[in-house]
């Protein structure tokens, strides 16, 4: 037996967690666990799993809930304790922190019920740490005040400085400095009564960062900053001295120390590149953009700010793809979870089934019936053959529906992040140019007022046409744009958006015309058509030179009316045609003036012209011109 823990204690330590690796050594720490039949064996296993970050979170909480079950199953109150405790701390690293409180919910409930004192500091801790985190100040104190009375019973001492931490941050945020400013102190006297030296930086920077939002203790935010500084330097640790340093240009652009404040957010900058922190750099951008504007120079704010948006962006990309990266995970950790149970109750019920099947055969056997044996093995025959074939079924329809989700929760995640980027980047240079045009009136320089003002005229006109485009292609995913066909005369459609585009096409001084006779009629809904016409009208604008020709046909086949609209202007590539309808592509080029779309107006049009029951297509050469096509079914009368 104590072979088999130091076989464990080798699993946990020297295992990375790197692809099919972390499911090999999930598995085997599952199996090994599944040998320990004791309660006192099953403790000194979680515990050493409690200590050694050995999988990531959702794998980590997959093996806990397996702690969970076997507890249960033996019922081993203590595991059961510490199971429903580490799952709540898991889910709590993992930002799921209504699972955390509903985990350590249940394991307080137990532990009152026990009376056992040994892990109420652990559970009023761990509802503190969610409460904060979800911005609930008060009731995260309170149940940190309560974790603080059993301090004595905490299995670790070094626990008592996050706990000091913790409070004083709540202080501060609740505007109680001398109880804030006690706690940290207390704290910082742990790190070296302890000799445990790791949060120290961090607890140096958030006093320092008391003193300086207090106005009246400025010296002492100063000497704590330096104190932090010196920590880090001796250490080597340059993230610590990059986060010290941003927070003490803070306190200079406070104290209108300008010089002294560039000077430490150009060096953050540096240490920034260097380490690749993204966070910080575009921390450090802003922090210039604004000590730039103070000093009125306008040109190196705007620069400063430029740079701050497309890192603000890069960041947001991250986060949303990582925020659904991290949803799937926990989707297919719960579903794998799910999957194991069923398949432990599949082997349990199948090997109930065979010991019933070899009683039957004994009995039979002894009592010499063997007619009855036979007509008995045969039913049972015919019954596990239906209950095969209905399994294959249901296994062939679990798989086409995964194969289908992965595909929609791909082409989700690639349209939201386009979506993001789309709607965040004009709406920071509305903000950037609104801010620099605010400061520049004051100087009355008209010139570059109408500049920054044509700049956010810009902005906000690309905005609104991406959400209105985006906005009726919605409508009619969700069914709320309705679909009402009618027999309509094509011509009076045909004239009506030439004269939406005429005032357009003149400024550009493109000829827009159109050969469609009259008594064409066809079967279609009105604002469906007339969004289609828009749409390609206005991609045939943006992309025609000046002096350019733009015509619209219209050819009646046997049951259909084939539209085209075809332009002289710069062309499509052979390689992007095959993707400009796609929702996901998000294929967008300038105009031959500069022009910018909303890379979704052709998705649109395929999406209208599918419901009005026909097709679109294109023809396009490089340099040569484009022809776009579609369908739409001729009127009956």
């Amino acid at each position: 037996m104590v072979l088999r823990y130091v076989f464990l204690g080798i699993l946990l330590i020297i295992f990375k967690p790197v692809s099919s690796q972390e499911t090999t050594l999930l598995d085997s720490i599952i199996y090994e666990f599944d040998k320990v039949n004791d309660s006192s064996k099953a403790n000194i296993y979680l515990d050493i799993s409690i200590n050694n970050s050995f999988l990531d979170h959702n794998q980590t909480i997959e093996f806990h809930k397996h702690v969970y079950d076997y507890a249960i199953r033996t019922n081993n109150t203590a595991v059961i304790i510490k199971s429903l405790i580490r799952l709540g701390e898991s889910y709590y690293r993992n930002g799921d922190f209504e699972n955390s409180l509903n985990f350590t919910f249940q394991a307080l409930d137990i532990v009152l019920d026990e009376k056992d004192t040994s892990n109420f500091f652990d559970c009023y801790e761990q509802l503190g740490s969610n409460y904060i985190a979800m911005d609930q100040h008060n009731s995260a104190l309170s149940y940190f005040q309560e974790s603080e009375k059993y301090l004595d019973k905490s299995e670790d001492p070094r626990n008592e400085i996050s706990l000091l931490a913790n409070m004083a941050s709540i202080y501060t945020i609740t505007g109680n400095s001398i109880l804030a400013q006690k706690k940290y102190k207390r704290s910082l006297e742990l790190t070296k009564e302890l000799n445990f030296n790791l949060p120290k930086g961090s607890l140096l920077i958030s006093l320092a960062n008391l003193y300086r939002d207090y106005s009246t203790w400025p010296d002492s935010a100063m000497l704590y900053y330096n104190k932090a500084l010196d920590f880090y330097s001796s250490n080597n640790r340059k993230s610590g001295q990059l986060n010290t340093i941003i927070n003490l240009s803070q306190l200079y652009l406070k104290l209108n120390k300008i010089d002294l404040a560039k000077k430490y957010l150009n060096e953050s900058l540096l240490i920034a590149e260097e380490l690749g922190d993204i966070n910080k750099e575009r921390d450090a951008c802003k922090l210039l953009s604004d000590l730039y504007s103070t000093i009125q120079n306008f040109n190196l704010a705007y620069q400063y700010h430029k740079r701050y948006s497309i890192l603000s962006d890069s960041l947001l990309n991250d986060e949303i793809i990582n925020n659904f990266t991290r949803s799937q995970a926990e989707f297919e950790s719960e579903r794998l979870y799910k999957e194991s149970i069923l398949l432990k109750n599949a082997q349990i019920d199948k090997i109930t089934l065979k010991k019933q099947s070899t009683f039957i055969v004994l009995f039979i056997g002894i009592i010499i019936i063997l007619i009855v044996f036979t007509v008995l093995f045969i039913i049972q025959n015919k019954q596990r053959g239906k209950l095969l074939s209905q399994l294959s079924d249901n296994q062939i329809e679990l798989q086409l529906t995964n194969n289908e989700l992965e595909k929609s929760n791909k082409t989700k995640d690639k349209f939201f992040t386009m979506l993001a980027h789309d709607l965040k980047s004009p709406f920071n240079s509305i903000l950037g140019f609104s801010q620099l045009l605010k400061a520049n009136v004051e100087k009355g320089d008209n010139v570059r007022n109408l500049e920054f003002t044509n700049h956010i005229h810009s902005s906000a006109d690309k905005t609104l046409k991406l959400l209105d485009n985006l906005l009726q292609w919605f409508g009619s995913r969700i069914g709320r744009v309705g679909f009402k066909p009618d027999s309509v005369e094509l011509i009076d459609i045909i004239n009506k958006n030439i004269e939406l585009f005429f005032e357009v096409s003149v400024k550009k001084k493109i000829t827009l015309s159109s050969t469609v006779k009259n008594n064409i009629y066809v079967y279609a809904d009105i604002n469906l058509l007339n969004t289609v016409l828009r749409n390609l009208i206005s991609n045939a604008i943006k992309f025609t030179h000046p002096n350019g020709t733009i015509c619209i046909n219209a050819i009646e086949n046997d049951n259909e009316i084939e539209i085209s609209v075809v332009d002289n202007g710069i062309g499509i590539k052979k390689d992007i045609i095959p993707i400009l309808f796609n929702i996901d592509s998000k294929i967008t080029t300038q105009g031959t003036e500069g022009e910018t779309g909303t890379g979704f107006g052709l998705a649109l049009v395929k999406e209208f012209v599918e419901k009005n029951n026909g097709r679109v297509w294109l023809e396009s050469e490089p340099g040569n011109g484009s022809k776009f096509f579609f369908t739409i079914p001729a009127s009956k009368m």
